[in-house]
C-alpha cells in the first residue's frame, strides 16, 4: 500500500504540472497558475523514504485508494498512510530490540498524511 500511495502522489503532481503547462501564458501568470504552482511545489516536497525491509512484510488491510477528484484521491492516500503508520507502530511495539532505522522511518511516515492534507487542489473554474 505504501508504494501505491507514493505512486498516486506522483500521479497527482504530474496531472497538476500538465494542467499548468497547458494553460495559456496569461493564466499561468494569474491566480490559477499560482494555485497550481503552490500545489505542485507542496507535492514535490513530499518525500517517501524507502521502507525498511523488516516492515515490508507488514500487511495492512485497507480498501485501497479511491476517489474521483484530486482532493478525494489525496485524502484516500492520506488515510492509507495512516493505516500503514499504525501497522508499523504496532510492529515496533512487538520488537524486543530497538532499530533506529525503523524508528526514523516511522517518524517520517507520521508526517506524510499531514503534508498531503496541506495541499490545496485548485478547481477547474
Amino acid at each position: 500500500m505504501y508504494s501505491s500511495v507514493e505512486s498516486e502522489i506522483g500521479c497527482l503532481r504530474e496531472e497538476l504540472q500538465e494542467w499548468y503547462d497547458n494553460l495559456p501564458e496569461q493564466f499561468q501568470d494569474g491566480d490559477k497558475g499560482c494555485e497550481l504552482q503552490d500545489a505542485i511545489s507542496l507535492l514535490e516536497d513530499i518525500c517517501f523514504e524507502e521502507m525498511p525491509e523488516e516492515l515490508s512484510s507488514i500487511v495492512t488491510i485497507h480498501e485501497g485508494l479511491d476517489g474521483t477528484s484530486r482532493a478525494e484521491r489525496a485524502g484516500s492516500a492520506s488515510e492509507v498512510l495512516l493505516h500503514v503508520y499504525e501497522s508499523c507502530v504496532s510492529f515496533l511495539e512487538t520488537q524486543t530490540q530497538d532499530d533506529e532505522s525503523i524508528k526514523d522511518f516511522i517518524d517520517e511516515l507520521e508526517e506524510l498524511p499531514d503534508k498531503i492534507q496541506a495541499v490545496e487542489f485548485p478547481r477547474m473554474f
